[in-house]
């Protein structure tokens, strides 16, 4: 295998699927930046002209638009906003729930968070949920550190088939098998956090009410 052939068929298929994983999370980054901007002006417009015009009905949509601007979240009623911002710890719950959303449902005459997916109040189905993704991490996590474990499995049918491998090969296998670790780490992590975050916020909304 030549170093072209390492390079286009396993270094830059698995940098492609790094880099999509990164931007992913940087397009929400950058979606929610937008919507503050976006509902800020907004509101300072709305505000503004209802001052000009005397309509005390656009200060209020204003005063709508300065909430949405905090939430940073489209597609929420009023009286979900209102929910997320009478939180004990506003700022908080807000920065974790815009990282679990997808998990969570917004119960307006409880004030209370709830699954979004039924299922994820069954015990079970958590607990097998919980497994697959540890499972994923500890693979990926083998995958990542798999040069460290070259030399005690040197001897073995597995390094005896390594050494066979010429260079270029022995470098390409190395590479993809640690970024490929490392995406798979990245995604598991991120899998179990929100789903840790969602979990945290169904709880002490429950504890509060």
């Amino acid at each position: 295998m030549s170093a072209i052939d390492v390079f286009t068929k396993i270094i830059l298929p698995t940098l492609t699927i790094l880099l999509a994983a990164i931007g992913h999370k940087e397009k929400w980054g950058l979606r929610t930046d937008h919507l503050f901007e976006r509902y800020s002006k907004l509101s300072k417009f709305t505000f503004e002209l209802g001052n000009q015009l005397g309509e005390q009905r656009l200060k209020e949509i204003a005063g709508e638009y300065g909430y949405a601007a905090i939430i940073r979240e489209k597609g929420l009623t009023r009286d979900e906003r209102y929910t997320l911002l009478n939180m004990l710890n506003p700022v908080e719950g807000i920065e974790d729930y815009h990282t679990c959303s997808n998990y969570l449902k917004i119960n307006v005459v409880d004030r209370t968070f709830v699954w979004k997916r039924q299922r994820y109040n069954n015990t079970l189905y958590k607990n097998i949920v919980s497994i697959t993704t540890s499972t994923i991490y500890f693979i990926g996590a083998a995958m990542l550190f798999s040069p460290i474990f070259y030399q005690p499995f040197r001897d073995s049918i597995i390094g005896d088939i390594f050494r066979k491998l010429t260079t270029n090969a022995q470098i390409g296998i190395t590479i993809y098998l640690t970024l490929s670790g490392l995406f798979l780490v990245i995604i598991s992590l991120n899998k179990m956090s929100r789903l840790y975050k969602a979990g945290e916020l169904i709880k002490k909304s429950s504890i509060v009410h």
